[in-house]
């Protein structure tokens, strides 16, 4: 059957509470123990988990894992019919971008921030728009089109 939502939400919040090795580590403990389970709540906390293992990644400047863990979060999300789900991975895919200009990489990282574009730009969901809306401070080639979805 999979775990308890009140104990993945448990072991959520004790990784929130923790940093680095250990946050890390209780986060793969959850995504494992979510597994395949399909309910809706469990696979947001999920796509939590992994989108916050991206970032404690970053924090401690291990960029190339944490754009893998962000590459995973979108690859596996992206196509959810869960909105809170797709948010998530949108999320991952601004964040992606944001890893790749810290690395210098800026034409790769305007590429990532069209893929949400491209992914999220006609979306009507607002948890959607939120993340595309957060690249109009970002200079783009689609700063006109950004202009037009978060007016």
């Amino acid at each position: 059957m999979g775990i308890a939502l009140q104990k993945a939400e448990k072991i959520f919040e004790q990784a929130i509470g923790t940093s680095g090795q250990d946050e890390r580590v209780l986060y793969d403990n959850l995504i494992c123990a979510i597994d395949a389970n399909d309910t809706p709540e469990l696979q947001a906390l999920s796509a939590k988990a992994r989108l916050n293992k991206g970032v404690s990644l970053a924090q401690e400047n291990r960029l190339p894992e944490a754009i893998t863990v962000f590459e995973d979060l979108q690859k596996s999300c992206a196509a959810s019919p869960l909105t809170a789900v797709r948010a998530l991975a949108a999320a991952a895919m601004v964040n992606r971008g944001f890893v790749l200009a810290l690395q210098q990489n800026t034409l790769q990282a305007l590429a990532a921030y069209d893929d949400v574009v491209d992914c999220f730009g006609e979306a009507t969901e607002i948890e959607l728009l939120e993340q595309v809306c957060l690249l109009y401070t970002s200079p783009s080639p689609r700063d006109s089109t950004l202009d037009l979805v978060c007016r």
